[in-house]
């Protein structure tokens, strides 16, 4: 409590309770007051260590769960549409649920950020980027949903500190079908730090399946070929970092 007084500007501090459970991330859109939910996806967070920051390390999608949890977050979803009268926005909820269902830990008529809109695209065939200009421009967004069977998954590539380099053996993986998409986020030369926020992943990639199992032997092989080498060519992959179970 002393340190959280010590760094705020008012002579006050917010204390929340701590919820214990899974998160999962709804990807909506309201049109003309009306939302669909075109993504449910379970993040996966590697709890703070040693003074880190919690680390999203993989998101898998559809989230799997039970179908009176499903229920109330779709309701959850309409009832903050109505209560702050969205009219046509994307929206991103984000739930903790535990056994006796879903609670609300964040809301915004946003898109969600990393590879979230790549996921709702591959998924449900709906362009969430298209759909906000449109919206913004006042025109009418195109929303027809075409549900992709299967799972899929991004995944985060996470590095120890250093200069990145480059990343090595990446054409090989996607020639053969093992990542589907990838995302590099940082130039030669940048600095990652020592942190394990958003900010210094390396790089970011989907992988897709017909179930869970393949979609872990995917991200298993993926981390087990791929390299992350700083600008001397020593290899700084976390590959600790990543997915091995749902």
């Amino acid at each position: 409590m002393g340190e959280a007084f010590a760094v705020t500007r008012e002579p006050v501090v917010v204390v929340e309770s701590f919820l214990e459970g899974y998160e999962i991330g709804a990807d909506c859109f309201v049109q003309d007051g009306e939302p669909h939910v075109l993504l449910l996806r379970r993040k996966y967070v590697m709890s703070g260590r040693d003074g880190e920051v919690l680390a999203t390390y993989a998101s898998v999608c559809p989230a799997m769960v039970p179908p009176r949890i499903e229920e109330g977050i779709r309701a959850t979803v309409a009832d903050i549409a109505r209560a702050f009268d969205l009219r046509t926005t994307p929206s991103l909820v984000q739930f903790i649920v535990s056994g006796d269902g879903a609670r609300v830990i964040e809301f915004a008529p946003r898109l969600g950020g990393g590879l979230n809109h790549q996921q709702v695209l591959l998924r449900s065939g709906v362009d969430l980027i298209a759909a906000a200009i449109d919206s913004w421009l006042g025109r009418a967004p195109r929303l027809v949903v075409e549900r992709a069977s299967g799972v899929s998954a991004s995944a985060h590539v996470y590095a120890s500190a250093g200069h990145f380099g480059e990343i090595r053996h990446l054409e090989t993986l996607m020639e053969e079908g093992v990542i589907d998409a990838f995302y590099p986020h940082k130039s030669r030369g940048a600095r990652i730090g020592p942190s394990m926020s958003s900010s210094e992943r390396a790089a970011s990639f989907i992988v897709s399946g017909e179930n869970g199992p393949a979609v872990l032997r995917k991200i298993s092989e993926a981390f087990g070929r791929l390299d992350v080498v700083d600008t001397e060519g020593q290899s700084i992959l976390r590959r600790d970092v990543y997915l091995k179970r749902l």
